[in-house]
């Protein structure tokens, strides 16, 4: 892994105490990786075009930094906080509120900002798998550098972020990526850094002596106040603290022969915090993670050539909108990014991002869910060409559908708005006769990632999931956080939970029938500190019963026969059974490859064969599960364009990469970029 460490500066240093200071400061050396950056092309443009430096206030609240209003905190406004942005920047560039639709919580987040995606990544420390629990989309640092349009940073005094370096996306990688550094409190330490001068002081440096075009700067204090303090003034103090430091950096940056009057200063934030009569209690600023506004809304300010001077933008804004409005600015695609340009916050040009974004299909019944021009509404599902999802719902995402006798049944996750609490909420229908019914939602709120298992079996329609709301990555806060199997029982839903998880971030809970029994295989780590990077695949055989639901204990998979080629995690369990033959497929990823794992039991689940390995390739993506098709294991692989793969070989479909993809039980639905960078619809 490219990762350097910075040594502490207690106070900003001029630009030449700065450069005199390089046997104290000095950078880390060219590693190998670099080295192939350089060879790839990654390097420093010619010309002058736009550069980008993103400063994240790591947990501040809208409340105390841009918000008019009075702070709950504070009684002051925003402005009063941040007196300096305020007078010296505001008037400069466009600011807004964005909003974090996802996982409100720092590594999730920081995968939002540098891939433009909602994307699952765990909020590992370090030490516990950084090199695996990646991003799966291409990054905008990658897209900077594969575009051959300059090189990138990311530095922070905390570890929880240097995940979003690079992606897991083949084809791209860690020799496209940024390069790392942790501002640490003392020369040999492995503590970050308290203050965050050290990490400005750290930037400025490494802006004159790298030069890089693009850079995320993380300054942590904020958060770490809001959680850790002594009370509300240690946080409201740590706001105040970044106010001055950041115009002075707008100063440096105009003063600098590389950076004067071509880059763009961003200021933003990954997350918020509780606000008043939330949860929380007499606490609540302490804590951050849910659906809540307060949690969900963070500052976005941008500066600099390209953007519009003066403008306070009242629009929705997202945070996946920032990588393709910087993209916008940098002069780089950004394919793979969900969000919108913000246009009106740009003086020149921009293309409207259109197209499909996700698809499911069973029989002759298709749901596809497309992205629509413009802020206001992101995404709207249509079933069968008919749009059917809530009009009011910004965002529509994750649609199931599953057939039987000319009757369907589908689920998708919508965001709505509101004015304290934002949630994810699950809608589900059912077709009939060319109608549709509107069924009662499994729970309440699912997660920003929730995509449930749908099925049909002789008890009727039953649905899979983790339930996991708030994507925590422990058991037992606010509930049990586990498997969740549900049956449509008379118009209403019937329950069944194991009362007892004692599992760390359990995902993707796939479930197939038995002759009597049920197995589910869903993906988790160990519930301890030291384990928690791991994970790996565990089975749980349960049953309905007359009187209610019966559950066993989760079993782990044993892979250790793979363990020989190195440090892995699994994810996407594909599950098939006929009778008590039950097959799963994994994906395993390792730092240099991909490899996709078939696991067999004859007994249903009680025993489990050897792992066996299907395909060591590094071309695999990890965004996508594998399919069983007409009772084959099959995958697809990136590698000049898309191919579908099975234990016989693979063949080329004619695409240049999926987003998402779906099988009918006759043909493959396929989201696939075209030529002209658009998605849309394939058949094949």
């Amino acid at each position: 892994m490219n990762q350097g460490t910075a040594n502490v500066v207690r106070q900003p240093l001029s630009v030449k105490e700065l450069t005199a200071s390089a046997e104290v400061r000095g950078g880390p050396a060219i590693s190998g990786s670099m080295l192939w950056s350089l060879l790839l092309g990654c390097r420093p443009p010619i010309d002058r075009p736009v550069n980008v430096v993103i400063v994240v206030v790591d947990g501040v609240r809208v409340e105390e930094s841009v918000l008019p209003d009075p702070s709950d905190l504070s009684g002051l406004s925003g402005p009063d906080h941040w007196p300096g942005v305020s007078s010296e920047l505001v008037p400069l560039g466009s600011s807004m509120i964005a909003r974090n639709a996802g996982t409100t919580v720092t590594a999730p987040a920081h995968a939002i900002l540098a891939t433009g995606a909602r994307v699952p990544l765990g909020n590992m420390a370090v030490d516990e798998g950084v090199g695996l629990y990646r991003p799966d989309r291409p990054t905008l640092f990658e897209e900077l550098c594969a575009q051959g349009a300059g090189t990138a940073l990311v530095l922070a005094n905390q570890s929880l972020i240097a995940p979003i370096t690079w992606s897991t996306m083949p084809g791209y990688g860690e020799a496209l990526g940024a390069r790392w550094m942790e501002v640490v409190s003392e020369p040999g330490s492995d503590r970050p850094a308290s203050e965050d001068s050290a990490v400005l002081s750290t930037l400025l440096f490494e802006l004159d002596r790298s030069r890089p075009r693009l850079v995320l700067a993380n300054l942590k204090a904020v958060d770490r106040a809001g959680h850790y303090g002594e009370d509300i003034d240690s946080y409201l103090e740590a706001v105040d603290k970044v106010d001055q430091p950041i115009v002075e950096l707008w100063g440096w940056l105009q003063e600098h022969p590389f950076y004067a009057d071509n880059t763009v200063l961003v200021v933003t934030s990954d997350h918020g915090r509780h606000r008043d009569g939330g949860a929380g209690g007499e606490e609540f600023w302490r804590n951050h993670g849910d659906a809540s506004e307060g949690d969900r809304q963070v500052p976005l300010l941008l500066v600099g050539p390209g953007i519009e001077a003066g403008l306070q933008l009242d629009e929705l804004i997202a945070l996946a909108d920032l990588v393709p409005t910087l993209g916008a600015l940098l002069g780089v695609e950004t394919p793979w990014a969900e969000g919108q340009v913000i246009d009106s916050i740009l003086t020149g040009d921009s293309t409207p991002r259109t197209g499909a974004v996700q698809v499911a299909a069973a029989g002759r019944e298709l749901l596809s869910v497309w992205q629509p021009e413009g802020l206001e509404q992101r995404s709207t599902l249509s079933w069968n060409g008919e749009t059917v999802s809530d009009e009011q719902a910004w965002m529509v995402e994750a649609p199931v559908v599953v057939q039987d006798e000319g009757q369907a049944w589908a689920c998708w996750r919508e965001l709505h708005l509101g004015q304290d609490h934002s949630p994810w909420v699950p809608r589900c229908f059912e077709s009939s006769g060319g109608s549709l019914r509107e069924l009662p939602p499994p729970v309440d709120e699912v997660s920003a990632l929730w995509r449930p298992q749908l099925r049909v079996s002789e008890r009727g329609l039953e649905l899979s999931f983790v339930d996991n709301p708030e994507d925590i990555a422990q058991p037992g806060i606010d509930g049990e956080v586990g498997p969740l199997w549900l049956r449509l029982e008379d118009g209403a839903w019937v329950e069944g939970r194991d009362p007892e998880p004692a599992l760390r971030y359990p995902t993707d809970a796939r479930t197939v029938d038995l002759s009597e029994d049920m197995l589910t295989v869903f993906i988790a780590s160990p519930y301890s500190n030291d384990s928690r990077g791991e994970r790996r695949p565990y089975s749980q055989r349960s049953r309905w019963i007359e009187d209610g639901f019966e559950v066993e204990a989760a079993q782990l998979l044993d892979l250790s026969s793979i363990e020989p080629k190195g440090e892995f995690r699994v994810e996407q369990p594909a599950l098939m059974a006929e009778g008590a033959q039950v097959e799963l497929l994994l994906v395993g990823l390792m730092s240099e490859t991909r490899v996709l794992i078939q696991v067999s039991s004859e007994d249903g689940g009680q025993t489990w064969s050897e792992p066996a390995l299907l395909a060591d390739d590094p071309a695999i993506p990890a965004h996508l599960p594998p399919l069983w098709i007409e009772g084959e294991a099959s995958w697809l692989r990136f590698e000049g364009g898309a191919q579908l793969c099975t234990p016989r070989g693979c063949e080329d479909l004619g695409v240049r990469a999926v987003k998402d993809w779906a099988w009918d039980g006759s043909h493959l639905q396929l989201v696939a970029l075209s030529d002209q960078g658009d998605w849309g619809l394939v058949e094949r």
